[in-house]
């Protein structure tokens, strides 16, 4: 009998590198979220001896993912021989599904337990599956820390909240440093503000700054999307960032969705094409002008 060996291909979602732009130069460290800055600082700079594991818990939105990829990014500039794997819980699922199937469960876990730093992002979503690959997790964590290899993880609470983990995992991640990012304060929101705008060379006035921070209180991506979308609308404008216009275009801001008022009856819409508005707005937006009347994107 002939035996086919069936190479292990993994998730096609996983992000094939780590992002470049979330670096702790990027980050910008405030009460909130000083203790979780510190702690990813530390573990980043001497992996499996510092923290471990190193557990994030926070609400959606606050920079968890950027600490866990600022991570990754200093391990592999400052020890280019070690091995980094940022996933997600979904994909280390996909991965463990795809595994079964094709009956190459030892090439996932060379995969997943031959790394020396493993960053996995939203383990609450690890409550809903089943025993096998909570099995298959807590496996993986016992190799790679036994071997003093760096683990971090986040999830949207505290280990102690979540009740769906196997009760020897949880005691495990609690072993290790557990740290809360919480919402940001204003000082913290406006310096955000700032700090984008500045990376991507955006004239953000200060009053339009403090107007913003005022509104959007507890969500880092809304905050950095009103800029997003505040450019997008100055450029079609052409005209510089104001108040007048973040009033006049921005509403329900720090509500659950940012939405961008599109005056079809002023003079300077006909002038722009679909092609244009493309260039100039941000991919979300162009989207929501489409959906309005389909007829536009040609």
């Amino acid at each position: 009998m002939t035996t086919t060996t069936v190479a292990f291909a993994p998730s096609v979602d996983r992000p094939a590198r780590l992002d470049p732009r979330m670096t702790f130069d990027s980050f910008v460290p405030g009460s909130s979220n000083r203790l979780a800055f510190a702690a990813a600082q530390s573990v980043a700079e001497t992996p499996g001896r510092a923290y471990n594991p190193l557990m994030i818990y926070g609400n959606s939105g606050l920079g968890k993912t950027h600490l866990l990829h600022a991570i990754g990014n200093y391990v592999q500039e400052n020890y280019p021989g070690r091995k980094v794997l940022y996933v997600s819980t979904e994909t280390f699922l996909n991965d463990f599904i795809r595994a079964i199937q094709t009956r190459t469960q030892l090439a996932l876990h060379e995969r997943y337990r031959e790394n020396d730093v493993l960053l996995i992002d939203d383990i609450q979503f690890m409550e809903t599956r089943g025993e096998t690959f909570h099995e298959e997790i807590f496996h993986t964590y016992n190799a790679l820390h036994g071997e003093g290899k760096q683990i971090v993880l986040t999830s949207d609470r505290s280990p102690r909240d979540l009740a769906g983990l196997q009760e020897r995992f949880r005691s495990r991640l609690l072993q290790g440093l557990v740290t809360e990012i919480d919402q940001p304060d204003l000082e913290t929101r406006i310096a955000i503000l700032r700090s984008k705008s500045e990376r991507e060379g955006i004239d953000l006035p200060n009053d339009v700054a403090e107007w913003i921070a005022h509104r959007v209180r507890d969500n880092i991506r809304e905050l950095e999307g009103s800029i997003t979308m505040l450019r997008a609308f100055a450029n079609l404008r052409q005209e510089p960032i104001s108040l007048e216009l973040a009033k006049a275009h921005l509403t329900n801001l720090g509500q659950e969705q940012v939405i961008l008022k599109l005056k079809q009856s002023s003079r300077w819409w006909p002038t722009f094409t679909a092609s244009q508005w493309r260039t100039f707005a941000a991919p979300n937006v162009y989207d929501r002008w489409c959906t309005r009347d389909t007829s536009r994107c040609t």
